[in-house]
C-alpha cells in the first residue's frame, strides 16, 4: 500500500476551468502532471476487481461480474463500459478471443436484455461510492 502525494485537482486538466469536487475524474497526478497509475497497472487492477468473486486464487467462482461501468483510466477517468480485461501481459483489444474477463453482452447495460441467461432476479447492481 502506498500514500500518493497527488493534490486533488481544481481545474479540468484539459481546459483550466474551475472544477469542483464531484466534478473530479482523474487518474492524473496535479503536482506532476504524470499519471499515477500505467495501462498494465490498470488492467490489473480489474483483473483484481473482476478476479475477487472467488475466495481463494484457485476456488470457484462464488458470483460473476457480468458488467463493468465505473471511470476508465484509458478513457481519462470518463465513466465506460469495460468490455474485456486483458490476461497478464496482454495489452488490450476487443477482439481478444480469450481474455481473462469478457463481458456477458447479452446481460451488459443498464437494461438487461431478454436473452441474458440469468433471471432479472437473480442479479444485482453493485455502486460504490468513495
Amino acid at each position: 500500500m502506498g500514500r500518493s502525494n497527488c493534490k486533488i485537482p481544481t481545474t479540468h486538466y484539459l481546459t483550466n476551468e474551475e472544477i469542483n469536487q464531484h466534478q473530479v475524474t482523474t487518474f492524473l497526478c496535479e503536482e506532476s502532471g504524470q499519471n499515477w497509475i500505467t495501462e498494465e497497472g490498470w488492467y490489473e487492477l480489474l483483473r483484481q476487481f473482476v478476479g475477487a468473486a472467488k475466495l481463494k486464487e484457485n476456488s470457484e467462482v462464488t458470483w460473476e461480474i457480468l458488467w463493468l461501468y465505473i471511470p476508465d483510466f484509458l478513457e481519462h477517468g470518463k465513466m465506460n463500459t469495460i468490455q474485456n480485461v486483458p490476461k497478464l501481459g496482454h495489452s488490450f483489444s476487443v477482439d481478444d478471443p480469450d481474455p481473462f474477463w469478457q463481458q456477458t453482452e447479452s446481460c451488459a447495460g443498464s437494461k438487461v436484455s431478454d436473452d441474458c441467461p440469468w433471471r432479472f432476479e437473480e442479479m444485482l447492481i453493485v455502486t460504490f461510492t468513495p
